[in-house]
């Protein structure tokens, strides 16, 4: 059964915690999407408050954890946020 967010994702954020779960950078994510840096940051700090986290590897873990993502879809590096999302503090 998927778990719902109290605030969904919206597309765009979809979009920057794919990035993030692939591994790529704010300039990366930035140059990807064709928005200014600050914007990929904003949407960071957004998606970082609904999934109730303050890292890249504890959101690609929960990303994970609620479905958002499959660890089949990330690349090998990425694969061990799952394992740890829960142990980060």
């Amino acid at each position: 059964m998927p778990v719902l967010l109290a605030e969904p994702l919206s597309p765009r954020e979809l979009q920057v915690l794919c990035a993030i779960c692939d591994g790529h950078s704010n300039k990366d994510i930035a140059r990807q999407l064709q928005i200014g840096i600050a914007t990929v940051k904003y949407h960071v700090l957004q998606i970082f408050g609904k999934l109730g986290v303050q890292r890249r590897t504890q959101a690609v873990g929960i990303a994970i954890h609620l479905g958002l993502v499959r660890p089949d879809w990330l690349p090998k590096n990425s694969r061990s946020a799952e394992e740890n999302w829960s142990a980060e503090p």
